[in-house]
């Protein structure tokens, strides 16, 4: 993994994690699985090519959260 790389996906990180958690957790009615959900945004993330393309990481990062809530909530019913 290139040096950009690893300093893009630990900026996003540190910057967006907490919050992004909270968030999950209004959705999801549960800190453990807003924390799961918020991990695999992260793994996803970390998968991408070149993430450090990404014009705007807070609202993509959140998007895809939000999906994957989703996705958790149907999975659910």
């Amino acid at each position: 993994m290139s040096d950009k790389k690893r300093e893009f996906i630990s900026r996003i990180f540190q910057e967006n994690y907490r919050d992004l958690c909270k968030y999950l957790a209004s959705k999801l009615r549960c800190r453990h699985k807003a924390a799961d959900v918020a991990q695999e945004v992260y793994s996803r993330i970390f998968s991408l090519e070149n993430p450090e393309e990404i014009r705007h990481p807070r609202a993509f990062i959140y998007k895809m959260a939000s999906n994957l809530a989703v996705d958790s909530i149907r999975r659910q019913k």
